[in-house]
């Protein structure tokens, strides 16, 4: 289980690395008719009423009318106007909101090929697109006794039980999406990833009844499905539910930042 909890860590360390390294680098400035000015990102005219400042995993909404187009883009304030009609559905807004990016889950379910309940974690980024990486564990999987021996059994007296899984099973999945309907906040999404099992041959010796592991392998098993989500970009919370042909029907709920 310790390799199990490393491994994990790993997956997710690596998850987390991936989403946060599509975010800008190059820093601009967006500066407001009363002196202000805001480190961005990336600032961009989102319509003819408003100016998006990215910041960090957040975008803001300006007013229109509270920026210093000239000294913001450049230009003449007709002339950046005009470039800023119809890139974006107007959003008339006087103060700025933070649009919430990265997201936390919690899940579960079951069904599916394994058959049993399952708990699922995942952490990933969902603005236009979604990208997420999460792992999951098989809850009462473990076929084998508790007072199991872990090596072979030392004579050939004994009485084979057949193959097992030992512990819970466990995987690793990720995911890729856009979102369905523009401003609406309901994202589609595929997932693929891969189920482990470990399973042992049980034996049981004829002359001391105890049970040992005559051998044991690790079984791996591809997954995919798809699913649903539904991520306001104004709001902390997330929800999602999906199937995947190993953990069946899961349900998720979280929070964003």
């Amino acid at each position: 289980m310790r390799k199990v909890i490393i491994f994990a860590l790993m997956y997710w360390m690596v998850g987390a690395s991936m989403v946060y390294s599509a975010e800008f680098s190059n820093k601009e400035y967006l500066y407001l008719k009363n002196g202000t000015a805001i480190e961005c990102d990336k600032t961009w005219i989102a319509s003819k009423h408003a100016v998006r400042c990215k910041k960090g995993p957040n975008e803001y909404l300006y007013s229109i009318d509270q920026v210093d187009l000239n000294r913001t883009f450049g230009g003449s304030e007709k002339s950046v106007e005009e470039k800023g009609k119809d890139k974006e559905p107007m959003f008339r807004s006087k103060s700025a909101i933070a649009t919430r990016k990265r997201y936390l889950t919690i899940g579960g379910g079951g069904g599916g090929e394994a058959e049993e309940a399952n708990i699922s974690f995942e952490i990933g980024s969902a603005a236009k697109h979604i990208l997420g990486f999460g792992l999951f564990f098989i809850f009462d999987a473990d076929e084998v006794p508790n007072d199991t021996l872990e090596y072979p059994c030392p004579h050939g007296n004994y009485s084979s039980l057949g193959i097992r899984q030992k512990g819970p099973g466990y995987g690793f999945f990720g995911k890729a999406g856009l979102e369905l309907i523009k401003n609406k906040d309901l994202f589609v999404f595929g997932l693929g990833g891969i189920a482990l099992e470990e399973k042992v041959k049980l034996v049981r010796s004829n002359v001391t009844g105890w049970y040992y592991e005559q051998s044991s392998s690790t079984e791996t098993h591809g997954l995919y499905g798809g699913g649903i989500g539904y991520f306001p970009e104004d709001k902390w919370f997330r929800l999602q539910v999906e199937y995947d042909t190993w953990r069946g029907v899961v349900g998720s709920v979280g929070f964003s930042w």
